[in-house]
């Protein structure tokens, strides 16, 4: 797989118009000054087809937004078959090297859009905690880097993956499960579904700052100028992030080079799935195909309450009988204007089944979506780019 990461820019809008659909209607209205006699005739039936082109709908999309979306997906296509050795490594194209910066060993990886460097979350407070040191980076003055994301990825428990059971000292012929054992790959002790909690087999998070390619000139120039000054920019994000993590309980690791080319690897999910050469990675409207397996990435829309609603629906979510599921949250600044007080906030969902699987698995979710008041906007046309986005890439899309 080619690298799927989409640009840095952000959609040009005026209100509820887009620029194309400006432009469009400014190329109308320059046309009506030279319109003579009965030619207005012509031109009013232009008005009505080009009104139905730039403002029509279908199936939720702009015309001309999915016209684009299916131009870009062929691109991505025909880029991938010309280039079937690097579609077989996953993730390809994108530099990774190791630093030291600030007496750590931190891995930084440039994709073409930008630079990003990670943290693998080591204990057992809830990662979300953190969120509020998130917003004190990206809103200082002078913020180091444009976006910061948390990536989770839960493997549910299954009878494929479920661990043996524990005989009972007394009674070797004991077939039950202790109350208590640990889940592989998690150093803390898991807890039956007896005491009301979920049991997974796995489940991992990673913090990733960003820093995009716009933008990076003036911080590393403020930093000592070119590699140095953006590794430098990087470098001090996470030490101010393990710092102000670690003050609400949550332990954060920095990832060398060779930890976060695994994470981005894991968390696009090469673990759960066997790929083979160009065949094994290929992109459709409506889902990215990995090996055997269908993901489906979802935008996600809408208000919640608190954070015990935020933890509920991210724990269903996770329950989901899938192969895996990964929930990444970016924030960036609502704008690069230095008085900037605002941060946006994307939520992407992505889903993993067997092929045959994958539609009723789409259904519970949107089921699941509606039960919490909220919505899920499906990444038709993008599900590449939303795929590499929702992984441990720093969340641009």
């Amino acid at each position: 797989m080619a690298t799927p990461a989409p640009s840095t820019g952000r959609p040009a809008r005026f209100g509820p118009v887009g620029l194309a659909q400006l432009v469009a209607v400014e190329i109308v209205a320059a046309a009506l000054l030279f319109v003579k006699g009965s030619d207005w005739i012509w031109l009013a039936a232009g008005v009505a087809v080009t009104g139905i082109l730039v403002f029509g709908r279908t199936r939720g999309l702009l015309w001309y937004v999915r016209g684009a979306r299916w131009l870009r997906l062929v691109f991505r296509r025909h880029r991938d078959r010309r280039r079937p050795a690097e579609v077989a490594a996953l993730a390809s194209g994108i530099e990774l090297k190791t630093v030291t910066e600030r007496g750590m060993s931190l891995g930084v990886a440039f994709d073409g859009t930008g630079w990003f460097a990670g943290l693998t979350v080591d204990s057992d407070e809830p990662p979300h905690l953190a969120f509020g040191v998130l917003s004190g980076i990206l809103l200082g003055s002078g913020a180091p880097v444009s976006s910061v994301q948390l990536v989770t990825q839960t493997v549910p428990l299954t009878s494929s993956n479920l661990p043996p059971a524990a005989a009972d000292e007394d009674d070797d012929d004991a077939d039950g499960i202790k109350p208590e054992w640990r889940f592989p790959g998690d150093d803390a002790t898991a807890t039956q579904v007896m005491n009301g909690l979920p049991l997974f087999a796995r489940r991992d998070a990673w913090f990733v700052v960003r820093l995009d390619v716009q933008g990076a000139a003036r911080i590393a120039a403020e930093r000592g100028g070119g590699a140095v000054g953006i590794q430098r920019a990087l470098g001090g994000t996470v030490g101010r992030l393990m710092k102000g993590a670690k003050q609400v309980g949550v332990n954060l690791r920095p990832l060398d080079a060779t930890g976060l080319d695994e994470a981005l690897r894991q968390s696009l999910g090469t673990e759960s799935a066997e790929v083979d050469g160009a065949d094994g990675v290929t992109e459709d409207w409506r889902t990215w195909k990995l090996g055997e397996l269908d993901q489906v990435t979802f935008t996600l829309h809408g208000r919640l309450p608190g954070v015990e609603e935020l933890r509920r629906l991210w724990t269903e979510v996770a329950e989901l009988q899938s192969s895996f599921c990964a929930v990444s949250i970016s924030l960036r600044r609502a704008s690069d204007r230095p008085i900037e007080k605002r941060l946006s906030v994307r939520c992407l969902v992505r889903v993993a089944a067997e092929h045959d699987d994958v539609d009723e698995l789409v259904g519970r979710l949107g089921k699941l979506a509606v039960d919490n008041k909220v919505k899920l906007r499906r990444c038709n046309g993008r599900q590449g780019p939303a795929a590499y986005a929702s992984a441990a890439s720093g969340g641009i899309f």
